[in-house]
């Protein structure tokens, strides 16, 4: 059995076999008119699907098979069933058809909840259909002798009973002859009991006609009241669902309050640090105009410093100068010297060479030097 949300639509196959023909031969798709009733607890509230006159309505020819598809329905839950009528061409019914009726289970069950995976569904129904030979109308010649059989049984087992009754009317009458004499008076006490029987009988068969209006009246209220119960389980089973949906969203709806409301505290947490935030960047605001402001005069003392650099440089450079003209004329003074005091060397030795006067310490030379100069 195939469980279906009752609200979803779904679709089934119904392979037709005609009565009479090999089971294992291939199904063929009806050509005659037909119109499949499917429903599940009462076929007022139905969905149709047919073939009439070549037009197919809610199916189509699925190699030989019925694909019924039941989209947008309003079927209530339950069991699904399929009353299948084939309108058979046939000149012995006024309105020249046989209709035939059949009535077939479909293992597939509406349900309020969550249905099954969809699934192929697939029910065969023998059609009471004798096939006759192709492109040729079904004519009473066509009947086999067991059909005439069964259609002339009602006429056949009428005539008896008529029979037997004439019989056993005729024995009364020769009775009734026989005592007609003597029972004339029972006649006409006969008479008034059989006029008396008619009005029981006309007073009996309207009371039956009565009833057989009251009877249908009542499988009609019934067939109401149990779509008005079934309509009453599925409107309570829905007011289950949507008290659980209800649930479900009072209990979002609090999560969702509880978390606005941290969000609130988280916010007013955020502004109290943001207001704390603010008053900070300002004081350090105030301490970076300070600090600009003693960037600014230190900037400014920079500056002048610089400027004395680079006057104290520029004096530097003209002492290096000097210094170096000054290096320069000692180097010169040096050489000079060292010329002239080797001169004196030169000549002072060659004196003391001459006079044998050899070795002075040069430290005496030197000092000698020195004093002389």
């Amino acid at each position: 059995m195939t469980r279906v949300n009752y609200k979803s639509d779904f679709d089934f196959l119904i392979t037709p076999r005609l009565a009479g023909a090999d089971p294992e031969a291939a199904p063929e798709f009806p050509a005659f008119d037909w119109v499949a009733t499917i429903y599940t607890t009462s076929p007022r509230c139905a969905y149709t699907a047919s073939s009439i006159g070549g037009k197919l309505t809610n199916c189509f020819d699925d190699n030989g098979r019925i694909h019924i598809v039941v989209d947008s329905h309003a079927l209530a839950c339950g069991r699904v069933n399929v009353e299948f009528k084939a309108l058979i061409p046939d000149v012995i019914f006024p309105d020249g058809t046989r209709d035939t009726y059949r009535i077939d289970p479909v293992d597939i069950e509406l349900v309020p909840g969550n249905g099954d995976e969809p699934s192929d569904v697939e029910i065969s129904t023998v059609l009471p259909i004798i096939k006759g030979d192709p492109g040729k109308d079904f004519t009473y010649d066509d009947f086999t002798p067991e059909q005439l059989d069964d259609l002339r049984r009602p006429a056949t087992e009428a005539a008896a009973c008529a029979d037997t009754a004439t019989q056993e009317a005729k024995a009364a009458a020769n009775e009734a002859a026989a005592a007609a004499q003597s029972a004339n008076s029972a006649a006409a006490m006969a008479t008034r009991v059989n006029d008396l029987w008619e009005a029981n009988e006309r007073t009996r068969q309207a009371q039956e006609t009565e009833r057989q209006t009251e009877e249908q009246q009542r499988r009609n209220a019934e067939a109401e009241r149990a779509d008005a119960a079934t309509l009453a389980d599925n409107a309570e089973k829905l007011r289950q669902q949507a008290e659980t949906i209800r649930t479900r969203q009072e209990t979002a709806r609090q999560s969702a309050e509880q978390l606005r409301a941290g969000a609130e505290n988280l916010r007013i947490s955020e502004e109290e640090a943001r207001i704390e935030a603010e008053t900070a960047r300002a004081l350090a605001e105030q301490k970076r105009e300070a600090a600009e402001q003693h960037r600014t005069s230190g900037e400014q003392q920079r500056s002048e410093a610089e400027a004395l650099r680079v006057e104290a440089d520029s004096r530097r450079a003209d002492n290096e100068t000097s210094r170096q003209l000054m290096e320069q004329k000692r180097v010169a003074a040096e050489e000079q010297r060292a010329a002239e005091f080797a001169g004196f060397r030169d000549t002072l030795d060659a004196k003391l060479d001459s006079a044998d006067l050899r070795p002075i310490p040069a430290d005496f030379i030197r000092d000698l030097w020195n004093s002389s100069k």
